[in-house]
Parts: C-alpha cells; structure tokens; sequence
C-alpha cells in the first residue's frame, strides 16, 4: 500500500518534469530548486519517503523488513542495509545535487515548456492541478508514517493466516 503511494507520487513528479523540458536526462537539469521550489519540496517528501525516512510511509516497511530479517537471516539484512545506503548515497548526490541544488544553466536545455505546452524562458513550478493531484499522496505518505496501525490493522488478519500457512509447510 505504502509503495504505491510513494511510488505513484513519484511517477507523477517525473512526468512534471518531463512534460517540461521533454528529456529524462539527468545531466542537463540543474538548480531546480529556486526554479520550481514546489516540485522541489514535493519531490524531496517523496524521495525521502521511498528511502524509508523515519515519520513518512517507508519507514515502516523498511522497518518491519529488516526486523524480521535480521531475525532470521542476519548476514542477508546487513547485505540489503547497505544497498539501502548506497541508494541514499546516490540519490541524495545524484538527484538532489545535479538537478535540484545545482547550478541552473540556461544554455544546456534550450526548450522549455509550460505544463500546457507553451514556450517558457526555463522551468516552471507545478500547476494548480498538479498540485491538486499530487498533495493527497504527501499527505498520505505523512499519515501513513506517523500513524501506521491505520493501515496495519486492515492487513494484519491475512498477515497472520499467511505466515500460518507458511509455518505448516515447514512443521
């Protein structure tokens, strides 16, 4: 449930950004944070929340993974803990840096558009029902990470049956 929502929030954010400057080309963006502080600011919520980031909606699952990992398979939870690092490595240097933090140059993308297929001077920020669209899946990702048994108890009775099942196939 949590990663559909982020993972959602995400695509979306990635088709704002796309259906400006029509390239997926990291290396040509920059500076987007003073350009587009909006999609800037919703961007890093979801990021942060794909990541696991203790108060937004991913957290609980990397948390209630890596429990039950290490109870059980230690060696393969520290394994996945440092691919979990090296993403946050990435991204953080990666994204955040090269395209949001960054210098904007204006000569290395010369076509900008508005959301509406207009001519722009550079990056726009998020139209209204962008934002529209997307704020219900932050809020979400907020509701979800501070306050997971909304979610937890809905699931948790095929939960418990599943890992029934599974430990009679075991017994």
């Amino acid at each position: 449930f949590n990663h559909g929502i982020i993972t959602g929030a995400l695509f979306l954010l990635v088709g704002v950004i796309y259906e400006r400057a029509h390239t997926r080309d990291l290396s040509l963006f920059g500076g987007l944070s003073t350009k587009t502080p909006h999609y800037y600011g919703l961007m890093m919520v979801a990021g942060f929340a794909s990541l696991g980031l203790p108060g937004l909606a991913g957290f609980w699952a990397e948390f209630f993974t890596f429990r039950g990992a290490f109870a059980i398979v230690p060696y393969w939870a520290a394994f996945g803990a440092i691919g979990i690092v090296m993403t946050a490595v990435y991204i953080l240097w990666r994204i955040i840096q090269n395209v949001f933090l960054g210098e904007y140059d204006p000569h290395k993308l010369h076509h900008w558009t508005t959301v509406y297929g207009e001519e722009a001077d550079g990056p726009t920020d998020m139209a209204l029902f962008e934002k529209i669209t997307l704020w219900p899946l932050v809020i979400g990702m907020f509701v979800l990470g501070i306050y997971p048994t909304f979610i937890l108890n809905y699931f948790n009775g095929s939960a418990v049956s599943i890992l029934a099942y599974i430990q009679s196939l075991y017994s």
